[in-house]
């Protein structure tokens, strides 16, 4: 791995140094913040086994009286630590049961009125619903969820909710609705205004949902840009790959395989790496 792969690492010695140096309650309460950070920063790093352990300690310690408390932060940690347990456990085919802690978090926070931590709940419930094949009850999650960003001015997780809605809608007969809602955001021209992981999640959703209405070019097109997305995050460049093999999984629709090849051409000449390839269903 290249060295581009350091500043994580050195953020998990900073976070578990800071960690192992306090008193163990003062850890568990005062820094919260800094447990939870290390928990994500396993996540990104692949380490779901002590991520899922970690934040499985954080809704331990986030119990009782602590569990509606708001201990200075922006939501409820209590919700939002459960919200994320539920993320990492989807991430590992865990669905049933990250479903269970994203209830329990949606519950904390509509039981506090905080609509922040209740969109996370939501978000998390949106997603393993979808994994369960439970759209509909995914589509009603998800329009709740994008009235609470309506209300309250999430506007930078839109897209990400709009595509998941849009998945959730395409498999439940919605398909015209979510392209025309995708769409519309789309016209607004806010696509500086959000992330990278928004956009992919916006135009996944709306490749489905395109390819149900049998547009399949402008399928194709949305699910080329969501993969231009992900392989032009920095840590995706031929850099980053550095000593390890390339394997790109292609988008398969019917009976046809399709990938955006220039990407593909463009790393493989500058990766003296094999380059092997692999098909994978939308929504996979």
């Amino acid at each position: 791995m290249s060295d581009s792969t350091q500043p994580s690492r050195r953020r998990v010695d900073l976070v578990q140094f800071m960690a192992l140096q306090a008193v163990p309650a003062l850890a568990r309460f005062n820094l919260r913040g800094d447990l939870s950070a290390l928990a994500s920063a396993l996540h990104g790093m692949g380490d779901m086994v002590r991520a899922i352990d970690l934040q499985r300690e954080l809704c331990s310690t986030l119990s009782g009286k602590l569990e509606r408390a708001r201990l200075g932060a922006a939501g409820i940690p209590g919700s939002m630590v459960r919200s994320f347990l539920c993320w990492f456990l989807m991430e590992v085919g865990r669905y049933e049961e990250g479903l269970a802690h994203a209830e329990r978090g949606l519950e904390i926070a509509q039981s506090e009125s905080e609509p922040y931590s209740e969109l996370l709940a939501r978000l998390g419930m949106g997603r393993n619903l979808i994994k369960l094949g439970r759209d509909r009850e995914a589509v009603e999650c998800l329009d709740i969820a994008i009235t609470l960003i309506e209300q309250n001015g999430y506007e930078a997780g839109l897209p990400h909710i709009l595509g998941l809605l849009a998945t959730a809608l395409a498999r439940s007969g919605g398909a015209e609705r979510a392209v025309q809602m995708v769409e519309a955001w789309l016209e607004s021209r806010q696509e500086q205004r959000t992330g990278r992981l928004e956009l992919y999640y916006l135009n996944a959703g709306y490749s489905e949902a395109l390819f149900c209405l049998g547009k399949v070019e402008q399928s194709l097109e949305a699910i080329d840009r969501a993969l231009n997305i992900a392989l032009r995050r920095p840590e995706l460049d031929a850099a980053w790959f550095g000593d390890c093999d390339l394997v790109f999984h292609e988008v398969f629709f019917g009976t046809s395989i399709h990938t955006d090849v220039t990407e593909v051409e463009a790393l493989a000449a500058a990766v003296a790496h094999a380059v092997a390839g692999g098909a994978a269903h939308p929504g996979a």
